[in-house]
């Protein structure tokens, strides 16, 4: 079996969210929508990995708006670095130019899900 594709189109490049879009904890409910989609966020650091990102770590990360919050104190984004592939898991204080991924809500919370190391872009 093959195929081909017969459009020269070029793929659009995922929406930018602000973190409180992601985060919904924070605001109205804004990231029920994009549950399942593909998006961004832009500007960020590395806040909490490993052990410091509650419950347990489970791979997980934070980070959140640099150089200043965008929607309020705590508004970080929770991170898992199991998406398709695994992620390697930046360092606390990096400074992150974009991450692209899943949003996906499971365990009480929403979280970004990249989908391999391409989509951690770092400053």
């Amino acid at each position: 079996m093959s195929g081909t594709s017969g459009s020269s189109a070029t793929v659009p490049f995922p929406p930018v969210l602000a973190t409180c879009d992601i985060n919904d904890t924070l605001t109205s409910p804004t990231s029920e929508p994009w549950e399942g989609v593909l998006v961004q966020a832009e500007s960020l650091i590395v806040s909490k990995t490993g052990t410091t990102v509650p419950p347990t770590s489970f791979g997980q990360w934070q980070a959140r708006p640099f150089p200043a919050p965008t929607c309020g104190i705590d508004d970080e984004v929770v991170l898992d670095d199991e998406g398709y592939v695994a992620v390697a898991v930046p360092d606390s204080g990096d400074t992150l130019l974009r991450i692209i991924g899943v949003l996906d809500y499971h365990f009480d919370r929403y979280k970004l899900m990249p989908r391999d190391n391409n989509d951690v872009v770092f400053l």
